[in-house]
């Protein structure tokens, strides 16, 4: 639940949890914090979310999101989309779906209902980053 002790980096991601708190399929959500750390040929890179999503008593997703004010590649900063692909990249190795998005409506509430090991190729809008 968003609180106002809730920290945040920016608009988009409290806007980001106001989202999240809106849906019924959001179990919980937790802001990651500084030293979670995913470390990268760049540098660490630190996430930005956790999400469990689905039902309680029923199968659960957990989730890992990064928001962004725009989910186009080229409106991102080269060192972002480089921190992006090792993220996805590390996320993937070890079956934890990972999202670009600057809205929750891009956590697709079908992916409660999918094993994390199968394929969820989902076609993003033109130029948005897809979930992986």
């Amino acid at each position: 639940m968003l609180t106002k002790d809730t920290a945040v980096d920016s608009g988009v991601e409290r806007d980001f949890a106001e989202q999240l708190n809106a849906r019924a399929d959001i179990l919980c959500y937790i802001k990651l914090p500084k030293w979670f750390l995913v470390p990268t040929p760049l540098g660490n890179y630190n996430p930005d979310w956790t999400i469990v999503q689905g039902v309680v008593d029923e199968p659960q997703l957990y989730l890992v999101a990064e928001t962004k004010g725009s989910t186009r590649q080229q409106d991102l900063r080269e060192t972002e989309q480089l921190k992006i692909i090792f993220g996805r990249a590390h996320f993937k190795a070890i079956e934890v779906p990972y999202l670009v998005t600057d809205t929750a409506d891009d956590i697709p509430g079908e992916l409660v209902a999918e094993s994390v090991s199968t394929d969820r190729s989902r076609q993003p809008a033109a130029g948005r980053l897809p979930v992986e």
